[in-house]
């Protein structure tokens, strides 16, 4: 409860608002916020009605903790507002639809319950520069959230270029064609080999020899004599 200024005592009752906000940044939030209370006036002084009109920034615990999944966000609150009252008192009628700034600082915490819905409570101060007092508040509601909540960027991770495996080439299979001819001829009705053969025939064993796979075809030939 409070007083205005060398005026009957405001009795505490119900607060009751709502807020429409946007996300700045995974941790910090920004909300327009209207709401208002009716109470009495001290006992035989009617009702009084006080309309808020506030501009509200709020940090939540994820600019310390980073931990942008957890359940409970807790944050601190700083605003400002512009506000009204109203009396149904005539003798009241000096203060009727008088207006003033006022700041707020608060405490609180979003309970989440899925990434759209959370429980919020929060302690409220609210500070009235014109009349200079304090009103504490304690709030209950429900946020909603369009579109789920904001988290950083994934950090872009650079792929260093692969650099490709060097192919070892096959050894390859050399082939050589080898061809060698050799003539050797006998005497008539003879089948000795001269000695000026012997060296090709030599040369030829030893290619041979050098060449596993070479294969050597041996051909006969006679003439009309036999």
């Amino acid at each position: 409860n409070h007083k205005l200024t060398d005026s009957p005592e405001l009795q505490d009752d119900l607060f009751v608002g709502a807020a429409l906000g946007i996300e700045l940044t995974p941790w910090l939030g920004f909300e327009a916020e209207y709401n208002q209370v009716k109470g009495d006036v001290d006992t035989n002084y009617g009702e009084y009605k006080q309309k808020q009109i506030n501009g509200n920034f709020y940090v939540t615990s994820d600019l310390i903790t980073k931990n942008y999944d957890s359940k409970i966000k807790p944050y601190v609150l700083l605003g400002a507002g512009h506000y009204k009252y109203d009396f149904d008192d005539a003798r009241l009628a000096y203060h009727d639809g008088e207006e003033g700034t006022l700041g707020n600082a608060g405490v609180g915490a979003f309970w989440r319950l899925n990434d759209a819905l959370s429980l919020r409570t929060e302690a409220r101060g609210t500070y009235n520069f014109d009349e200079k007092f304090w009103n504490y508040t304690a709030l209950a509601g429900l946020n909603v959230v369009l579109g789920g909540h904001l988290k950083p960027a994934a950090p872009v991770v650079e792929v260093a270029p692969v650099e490709p495996t060097p192919v070892a080439p096959q050894p390859q299979e050399l082939t050589e064609d080898l061809n060698m001819e050799l003539r050797v001829f006998f005497d008539t009705n003879k089948s000795n080999i001269k000695d000026q053969y012997k060296p090709e025939i030599a040369k030829v064993a030893e290619k041979l020899s050098e060449y596993p796979n070479a294969t050597a075809r041996i051909e006969g030939h006679t003439d009309n004599t036999g």
